[in-house]
């Protein structure tokens, strides 16, 4: 099978773990191997359009979250689900409640690489898109923090996460694995485009609601991102005054299906005004040259302002509660995940994987 995956120029760890989760949980390792005319989509919010349309497709715990899903994922002729990540994308596309899984990337919880029974430290991991525009590495060395970047080297930044008392997470995945190896965390968002429905329909499918707490831009190149992303498809979620350079912390709560998927479907309404891509794009792509010229960091009061703020509300953050989902939830998910990837294997060694009218 070919695994279909999300895979960036830069990396980023909660995607290129599909390189070789799969191949270590499963017994046979020539499944990946084979150049078959199977598609097989696992970790990842990549359930839309991008997915190979002439081969057969297997899913395994995908979800949906950034694009519209493939129109004919219902087609066994085509398709076979295992799993999706969790209710959101279930009930989406109109599957059977059983189908709703959890992220597969919770299979790390029974690889003994990554399992530590001494942890310690507090460990903050942003979203890809989020470097390079704010102070947070400086915010987190000032408070004992380590600043891990999620471009690394994947099986580096889990056993980080497995060794840490407490991860703070803007990067999804950072709390996905952070859950599956029982390390307590706090989700965080920095920037208006975190989106809730890939956050929720994870959370919710271990019983957790989607609660990230909001900071306040810690530099000027970060404040103007969080300006310009109001024209993103993806910042609908947020209300205006939050992310403004005086913006106090500030939870938000998502919990009701309806409301999340609402959110979704007017998100994608937005993602068809072409326009927002393009300008968001650009825009951004000026800040940063702008960011390492020094241009925008020129004023250094408000710099100092913002970064003291900044200091302040993450020092807050860490008196806050943190969230681990129920163990025996956590089992039964992780079971859920290991029996279905086991009868992939048994399906596709017998020659049963694909439907007979699909083979011929």
């Amino acid at each position: 099978m070919n695994i279909h995956y999300w895979k960036s120029d830069n990396g980023n760890f909660g995607d290129d773990l599909n390189g070789w989760i799969w191949e270590e949980n499963t017994q046979n390792k020539t499944i990946w191997r084979d150049n078959d005319n199977i598609t097989f989509v696992g970790v990842g919010t990549v359930l839309d359009k991008a997915i190979p349309k002439e081969t057969f497709k297997i899913v395994l715990g995908s979800g949906v979250g950034y694009a519209l899903p493939p129109s004919d994922m219902n087609d066994p002729k085509h398709w076979k689900i295992f799993g999706v990540r969790g209710p959101l994308t279930a009930n989406l596309l109109n599957l059977q409640p059983n189908l709703s899984m959890t992220d597969p990337a919770i299979l790390v919880a029974n690889m003994e690489k990554f399992r530590s029974t001494k942890k310690e430290g507090t460990i903050f991991i942003p979203h890809w898109k989020s470097i390079g525009y704010g102070h947070w590495p400086s915010v987190c060395k000032e408070l004992g923090i380590e600043y891990v970047d999620p471009r690394g080297d994947a099986e580096e930044i889990i056993m980080r996460i497995g060794n840490a008392s407490l991860v703070l997470a803007e990067s999804m995945h950072s709390a996905i694995i952070a859950d599956a190896l029982r390390t307590p965390w706090i989700a965080i968002a920095t920037s208006p485009e975190i989106v809730p429905f890939k956050w929720a329909d994870w959370s919710l499918s271990l019983g957790m609601p989607y609660k990230p707490v909001c900071l306040a831009p810690s530099s000027v190149g970060e404040y103007i991102r969080n300006r310009i992303s109001q024209f993103s498809y993806h910042c609908a979620i947020f209300q205006r005054g939050l992310f403004s350079i005086n913006s106090p912390i500030c939870h938000l709560e998502f919990s009701s299906p309806e409301e999340i998927t609402n959110i979704y479907k007017n998100n994608m309404r937005r993602a068809n005004q072409k326009w927002r891509t393009s300008i968001t794009s650009i825009l951004e792509a000026i800040i940063k040259r702008s960011l390492r010229k020094k241009d925008i960091h020129s004023d250094v009061k408000i710099k100092g302002r913002l970064y003291k703020q900044s200091v302040s509300q993450l020092k807050e953050v860490l008196e806050m509660p943190s969230m681990l989902s129920d163990e025996t939830k956590h089992r039964g998910k992780l079971e859920q995940v290991v029996l279905a990837l086991r009868q992939i294997e048994h399906d596709y060694e017998n020659g049963t994987l694909i439907p007979k009218e699909t083979r011929t």
